[in-house]
């Protein structure tokens, strides 16, 4: 078979015992003494690496034994005892010459008997190389080596045992060019670590330089901005305070120069000399914020509630209108998508803030008025106070009563608030007490909590923040803090009982007795 070669050797060996070795060897060779710009130095045949997909399998292995200038038998027991292995040997006798056949022996046991002139009968070689040579060839040993060798692993001195003749090289030339290949690319990747370190360096250093041109140049910008807030704001001062006092206090925020400062300073100071001028013009009646402080609702005598822009200070959309009775007290839900009213016609309603139009149906209250209203912290539940002397709760999604009405001994309710958890309702009236109701039974906690005087009635109510303490806003002009967990006026509890006085709910109920505390300090 005539053929060009293109392969500088071809390697048989057996891939059940040099399945790892092979492929190693193969890397070893193509790549020993490779200057770093060049992919590979030789070209080696390995089937697993070359055989083509052919239903002609031996035809592909033949075109590779026929392309090859050098044969290299990996000699083991399991090669000794492969039929491909021993063809590809045959086919090698009988087309090219045992003088560029090379035995790498990766079993042990490679034993040449001089005085039989042959291998001896323990020899891991094929059959078809018996008797092949006069005299005992030069092979190299690598069966010391694991299976599972990697390339890097191959001792140099050895691939370069099997790679000398190959390129037709001597062993120590090959070497020393090999090891002067190695050096060479050990500086050229030190060069290049230096470089990348010197090019990280750079980048680094652009950055910060970047990130401080950036920072200097947004101070810039904000200085600019704050230069002109503070210029509107000396514009308008005389016409609108208000005005002129938020756009120092953005002057100060984005710059806090020392103009900024003052200008803002004075402008606060003009606007608390003249309260009527941060006015909203809306009528009579309660106030509340929405969650996020953007808008303010407003309830009023007229029949409506409104809804105000903080900022602007401007209504927002049309009046909400019922039946034309006085609106008492509005609520915003957690939210802040809905809007509750509490009215004179014994009804509650539920209002969308973005539309303003009523959601549902209202809300019937008893026989009298609703005086205030309020959500619960999750939204689903809502509170009213009446002046029939009850307080009601509500399931929001279905407007239906939840449980049956919480009695004070009053003919008037005149607050009602959420506990910041959700599991208690206080409630004012106007024989002066408040009371605190377990929401899940609607049942009384504890005993009420009467202002002194007696009858002074109690209005309008809060919690703090932690649920600890309730204060309360008399009618007869004071207002006035209450411990939650032990239901007395701050004030006179701290006066009348010495030592602790953070007793929980079921300490008052078994220790304190029933009858109304009496205020006795001053």
């Amino acid at each position: 078979m005539a053929t060009v070669p293109g392969y500088d050797a071809f390697i048989s060996y057996s891939h059940q015992h040099d399945r790892t070795l092979g492929p190693a060897l193969q890397t070893s060779l193509e790549r020993f003494a490779k200057p770093w710009r060049k992919l590979r130095m030789s070209r080696i045949y390995i089937d697993k690496a070359n055989l083509a997909a052919s239903p002609e399998l031996w035809g592909s292995v033949e075109e590779g034994l026929a392309s090859s200038r050098w044969f290299i038998l990996l000699a083991s027991a399991d090669a000794a005892d492969s039929v491909w292995v021993d063809r590809e040997v045959q086919w090698w006798r009988e087309h090219r010459s045992l003088g560029r056949l090379l035995i790498v022996a990766t079993s042990p046991g490679m034993t040449w008997e001089k005085a039989k002139g042959d291998w001896s009968a323990a020899t891991p070689v094929p059959p078809s190389l018996r008797g092949a040579f006069s005299a005992e060839p030069l092979w190299i040993d690598l069966s010391d080596l694991p299976q599972d060798v990697k390339a890097s692993q191959i001792p140099v001195d050895q691939v370069a045992a099997v790679a000398a003749p190959v390129r037709g090289v001597q062993k120590d030339t090959l070497v020393g060019e090999h090891l002067r290949e190695h050096r060479r690319t050990m500086r050229r990747a030190r060069g290049a670590v230096a470089v990348m370190a010197v090019l990280t360096v750079l980048a680094v250093t652009t950055s910060v330089i970047a990130a401080r041109a950036a920072r200097a140049s947004d101070i810039a910008a904000r200085a600019a901005i704050s230069g002109e807030l503070a210029a509107q704001s000396e514009v308008v001062a005389a016409t609108n305070p208000v005005q002129a006092a938020e756009l120092a206090a953005a002057s100060w925020r984005l710059a806090p120069t020392v103009r900024a400062r003052m200008l803002a300073r004075v402008s606060l100071l003009d606007v608390l000399g003249q309260p009527d001028r941060g006015a909203i013009a809306a009528p009579d009646g309660s106030v509340v914020f929405s969650p996020d402080g953007r808008i303010l609702a407003t309830a009023s005598d007229d029949g409506t509630a409104r809804l105000w822009d903080v900022a602007t200070r401007q209504q927002i959309g049309t009046p909400m209108t019922a039946d034309g009775k006085p609106v008492n007290a509005v609520a915003f839900s957690p939210d802040g998508q809905t809007l509750a009213t509490a009215s004179d016609d014994g009804t509650a309603r539920l209002w969308d803030v973005a539309t303003h139009r009523q959601t549902g149906t209202p809300i019937t209250d008893g026989a009298g008025f609703v005086t205030d209203i309020a959500f619960s912290p999750g939204g689903q539940t809502l509170a009213t106070a009446s002046n029939d002397g009850t307080a009601r709760l509500w399931d929001v999604a279905t407007e239906q009563q939840i449980g049956t009405p919480m009695t004070a001994d009053s003919q008037y309710v005149k607050g009602v608030a959420f506990g910041p958890d959700g599991t208690i309702l206080a409630t004012t009236s106007n024989d002066g007490t408040a009371r605190l109701w377990d929401v899940a039974t609607q049942q009384q906690i504890g005993p009420a909590m009467t202002a002194a005087p007696v009858n002074s009635f109690l209005s309008r109510l809060t919690f703090s923040p932690d649920g600890r303490t309730l204060a309360t806003a008399g009618g007869d002009g004071t207002a006035r803090l209450w411990n939650v967990a032990f239901p007395r006026d701050l004030l006179g509890a701290t006066c009348a009982i010495a030592g602790d006085i953070s007793l929980t709910r079921a300490q008052w109920a078994a220790d304190v007795p029933s009858e109304p505390y009496t205020q006795t300090c001053p």
